[in-house]
């Protein structure tokens, strides 16, 4: 396939099946992704998946695949934006090769990393470029419904999105130590100086009760519960008192 303007990615991971998506949405979502025509969308399905696979063979622009080397497609600089389900991998990747994303998030940490992918997007300065959030959300509910297809509209035809994503991967590529040099660095460091005391945290030399506090957890629920059963017992009491005097009394 042949494609005008770009490629995009749709995944939603390896732990979330698209065996789970109905019928109707997958038709949506085909649908949704044929209409843009001037480019070519790679879909990550099951091995088994067979809606997805029948229904895009039937367009001209979409391909699936149960395997792709993720992190080299996104960086061979032909990716224009990449749907994805907000998990940490992929989104690292999407930033460092400089690809706006639209993240679906389904659970867990997703959530989070969603938000991550499109904070401070209502900040857009277009004199200073200083543009921290790369994409935008779209909630699971929604998920083949028109706001998959306004999202992938507006990061398609809003350069600030590409501008922004770009600026976070020269920002990774150029953080002044890379991974394996740190951890060369703190090997090197260690080796010259031992095991030293300031490095271990302080939390390492708690006990289980400390460290998770769980002597004030059991007073903080103790407390209220004490106070309960004894306002309880002290009704009760006086309940009881009051019968007893008014049988003694008749």
């Amino acid at each position: 396939m042949q494609s005008k303007k770009g490629t995009i990615v749709f995944s939603l991971g390896t732990i979330a099946p698209t065996s789970m998506i109905d019928v109707t949405t997958k038709q949506n979502i085909i649908n949704i992704f044929s209409q843009f025509k001037d480019y070519n969308f790679i879909l990550k399905v099951d091995k088994d998946e067979e809606v997805f696979v029948k229904l895009a063979s039937e367009t001209t622009n979409i391909m699936t695949t149960s395997w792709m080397p993720q992190s080299d497609i996104l960086g061979s600089g032909r990716i224009k934006l990449f749907i994805m389900h907000g998990g940490f991998n992929g989104l690292l990747e999407a930033a460092t090769y400089g690809v706006p994303v639209i993240v679906i998030p389904l659970y867990a940490d997703q959530y989070r990393n969603a938000k991550t992918a499109e904070y401070r997007d209502q900040y857009r300065n277009a004199k200073t470029a200083e543009y921290r959030g790369f994409g935008v959300v779209v909630q699971k509910m929604l998920l083949g419904g028109p706001a998959l297809k306004d999202a992938i509209s507006t990061v398609l035809t809003t350069p600030e999105y590409e501008i922004k994503a770009k600026r976070i991967s020269t920002l990774i590529r150029s953080k002044p130590f890379k991974p394996n040099e740190t951890f060369i660095k703190w090997i090197n460091f260690v080796s010259t100086n031992g095991l030293l005391p300031e490095l271990i945290p302080e939390g390492a030399k708690m006990g289980i009760i400390e460290y998770f506090c769980l002597d004030v957890i059991v007073v903080t629920f103790s407390l209220p519960i004490f106070i309960m059963f004894l306002v309880v017992y002290i009704i009760r009491q006086i309940y009881y008192s009051f019968i007893h005097t008014k049988l003694k009394s008749e």
